[in-house]
């Protein structure tokens, strides 16, 4: 018995339907499967960290000043390790910036880290956030600072915490600077070693991305072609 036209529309309908919800199901679960793509840039005095991430990029001491691919010109985080005797030699008491965020230090929103009259003073957009005491031929001393992007920052002597707090504010970020690198290597005092993560700027997914997505997409024109049919 031959299915009249009514019928056949009504499974053509309920099919495309079906495959329609399906390609979505399917579309929705690829995005779940989608990450987003950072960018960890590693930098140091007098030379670049020797251990780093896979996903990280070392950027080779090229002078004061190195561009960087960030979003908004502000990271995600920033981490700054240094040694407590990080300087330069023979400065004569004269104020050193042992690190800044852009290259103009007067740069509004800028991080800076300097050292003037034997104390470490981390500043973030003008504000002072810690002052560390310089100490002259340490024994494996470090200290570490750890700043993200909702300004929450973290200080560290070794694995001890000193201080922390918020000031609400990510650091302009417009490269590495440091006058440490800008003397010969021979006049730089201690070490320092900075890891910057960038905020997304990208995504990326896995082969099963791709292959949930084709086959949404195949679902999707099936279920074209069930309405189409549904509709002569």
């Amino acid at each position: 018995m031959p299915i009249k036209p009514e019928v056949r529309g009504l499974y053509g309908g309920v099919t495309a339907v079906v495959l329609a919800a399906a390609a979505l199901v399917l579309s929705a679960l690829s995005a779940l499967t989608i990450h987003p793509v950072r960018t960890t840039y590693v930098w140091g005095v007098p030379t670049a960290p020797a251990n780093v991430g896979t996903d990280s990029q070392v950027i080779e001491h090229q002078g004061s000043f190195t561009p960087l691919l960030l979003a908004a010109h502000t990271p995600e985080n920033i981490e700054i390790t240094w040694t407590c005797d990080a300087g330069i030699a023979a400065t004569g008491g004269h104020e050193v910036d042992v690190f800044a965020t852009t290259k103009q230090r007067d740069t509004a929103g800028a991080l800076l880290l300097t050292l003037v009259d034997g104390v470490f003073v981390l500043t973030v957009a003008g504000e002072a956030l810690v002052a560390l005491p310089y100490r002259a031929s340490p024994t494996d001393c470090w200290y570490r600072f750890h700043l993200t992007s909702d300004g929450t920052w973290h200080a560290y002597e070794g694995t001890d915490l000193l201080h922390s707090g918020s000031n609400g504010a990510s650091p302009v970020t417009t490269g590495f600077a440091s006058d440490l690198a800008g003397v010969p290597p021979a006049d730089v005092v201690g070490q320092l070693e900075v890891a910057l993560t960038t905020r997304p700027h990208g995504s990326t997914g896995s082969s099963t991305t791709r292959v949930m997505q084709a086959l949404a997409l195949l679902l999707g024109g099936l279920a074209v072609v069930c309405l189409l049919k549904a509709w002569r």
